[in-house]
C-alpha cells in the first residue's frame, strides 16, 4: 500500500469516525493509523551487500488497522500492522519484501482530564516476513516455461512478538451526544524471542540463511470510530 492510499484511508476516516468520550464506562470501536515501525534487517542488508543488491530500509511507514474496546478502566486493543512490499534490484534480478504484524494490547486508563488520557501497554503477537526473489529475464516460450518454470523463488517465516508501550488519547466531542473523534498517540517496542525459520513456499527448509527476528520499535497516530455499550 502506498502513502498516498495511507493518506487517503486516514484521511477518510477523520471524516466517518467518531468515538465515545473517555468517560464511557464500556465502549467498543474501530480505526486507522498510520506508523512506522524498525526492523533490524542488518544480517539481510550484509547479505544483499555481498551480492550487490541494495540494502533494505531499516524504518518503514505503514498503516495500521484496531479493534479496540474499554471496560472501566482497562482496555485491549487488537492492531494490524500492514507494511507494504519494498522493492530493491540489481542488474540480474529484484527482491521484494514484506511485513504483516498483528498485536493483541492491554492497557490500564489513566485519565488525566475529561478529555485526555495515558495508558501503558502490554502486548503479545505474531509476524510474517517474506522474501521475493524475481530474476531479470527476456520474454520465453510457453513451452519453455513447462520446461524450466522456476523464475521465481519466495522465502518467508513466522515470529512470535511480545510488546510494551504506551498510549495517549485526546477525545474532542462532537454535539451534545457520546460521539467524539479521538486522537490516539502510541510508542512502543516489539520484540522477539526467536529467530525467523525461513522455508521455501513448497515448505523446504532453507540452510544458511541470514538470521533475522521481528519486530522493534514503533510509533503511530491514530484516529478511531466507537460506539458506547449499554
Amino acid at each position: 500500500m502506498t502513502k498516498v492510499s495511507c493518506l487517503a484511508l486516514v484521511a477518510m476516516t477523520l471524516v466517518l469516525c467518531t468515538t465515545p468520550p473517555v468517560g464511557a464506562k464500556e465502549w467498543r470501536g474501530a480505526g486507522l493509523a498510520v506508523g512506522v515501525i524498525s526492523m533490524d534487517v542488518g544480517n539481510i542488508n550484509s547479505t544483499f551487500k555481498r551480492h550487490g543488491i541494495p540494502e533494505l530500509l531499516d524504518w518503514r511507514f505503514c498503516p495500521i488497522i484496531g479493534l479496540y474496546e474499554t471496560r472501566g478502566k482497562l482496555t485491549v486493543d487488537l492492531s494490524v500492522f500492514v507494511v507494504g512490499a519494498e522493492v530493491v534490484e540489481s542488474d540480474t534480478f529484484k527482491v521484494k519484501a514484506g511485513y504483516l504484524a498483528g498485536l493483541s494490547e492491554a492497557g490500564y486508563l489513566f485519565p488525566l482530564s475529561e478529555s485526555f488520557s495515558v495508558r501503558p501497554l502490554l502486548g503479545i503477537g505474531a509476524a510474517n516476513c517474506s522474501l521475493e526473489f524475481v530474476p531479470r529475464l527476456s520474454a520465453v516460450t510457453f513451452n519453455s516455461l513447462l520446461d524450466n518454470p522456476s523464475r521465481t523463488s519466495k522465502v518467508s517465516g513466522n515470529g512470535l512478538l511480545i510488546m510494551v508501550g504506551l498510549g495517549a488519547g485526546y477525545t474532542m466531542p462532537l454535539g451534545k451526544g457520546h460521539r467524539a473523534i479521538r486522537l490516539d498517540l502510541k510508542a512502543g517496542y516489539m520484540y522477539s524471542f526467536q529467530r525467523v525459520t525461513w522455508k521455501l513456499e513448497d515448505g523446504a527448509g532453507l540452510f544458511k540463511a541470514p538470521k533475522f527476528r521481528p519486530g522493534g520499535l514503533y510509533f503511530s497516530l491514530g484516529f478511531s470510530s466507537g460506539v458506547k455499550r449499554k
